[in-house]
């Protein structure tokens, strides 16, 4: 009979070839990079999918707190022009107002961040001044109306 060749022998024998070998690896490093590069692919557009989902969720949030901020601003507004001989109540008024402004800012300022494809550049350092802004402007109204809505009657 035939005898095997060399390379079969080396096989038969546990021993491969350096040659043989080599290519072997590569071959099979290459697929598996090849896979585990096409499986980060998949994932990272799932992720841009999911994030784009919650990007337009968040949108539609902003620009209704938006709106529910017009509404309270406005009134907060009349409540100052009323209330501002009042030497308690207008400083309370004028610090909601104040903050009831910034947060007006802070979500028009979210909506530039969360509703177009690309953050406008800037955006989201404004709504970091304002959410800033309008919680200082709340703390010191609630500390200095603390004075009056706390005593009992």
């Amino acid at each position: 009979g035939k005898k095997p060749s060399a390379a079969f022998r080396g096989v038969l024998a546990g021993k491969f070839q350096p040659t043989v070998g080599r290519r072997l690896d590569g071959t099979i490093a290459r697929f598996f990079a090849n896979a585990s590069e096409a499986h980060k692919q998949f994932v990272e557009l799932q992720a841009s999918r999911q994030w784009r989902k919650e990007s337009i969720a968040l949108c539609t949030v902003d620009v209704l707190q938006n709106i529910n901020y017009i509404g309270y601003s406005i009134f907060q507004i009349r409540s100052v022009t009323l209330t501002c001989p009042d030497a308690r109540a207008c400083p309370v008024d004028i610090l909601n107002m104040l903050a009831f402004l910034s947060w007006i800012v802070l979500f028009a300022s979210n909506s530039f961040v969360d509703c177009p494809l690309k953050p406008f550049a800037g955006a989201a350092c404004s709504r970091d001044v304002a959410a800033l802004t309008s919680a200082t402007a709340n703390l010191a109204a609630s500390i200095m109306s603390l004075s009056t809505d706390c005593i009992q009657k």
